[in-house]
């Protein structure tokens, strides 16, 4: 399995795509939460989406963004006019 090797943030990219994919192909869920934000407080190590409280996007956080724009679930700063610090 793919899964089977020392965690890193590629492989972290990979499950949150892999479990959020299956999430949004099921029609009874309705919503999800993801515990562990950013890595300093997370509760698994390295678990969080971003690298600190500073913002700092992990390849995670970037791959579930691109997604749910994908999914027109996300308004962009584009479309809303609003402006975006990364």
């Amino acid at each position: 399995f793919p899964w089977h090797r020392p965690w890193d943030e590629e492989l972290h990219a990979d499950w949150a795509e892999g479990i959020f994919t299956l999430m949004y192909s099921k029609p009874w869920i309705e919503g999800a939460v993801w515990f562990d934000f950013a890595d300093p407080h997370s509760y698994i190590e390295n678990g969080g989406l971003l690298r600190s409280a500073r913002g700092q996007k992990k390849a995670a956080y970037v791959r579930l963004e691109k997604m749910l724009e994908r999914w027109g679930m996300l308004r962009t700063a584009h479309q809303t006019g609003e402006a975006v610090d990364d």
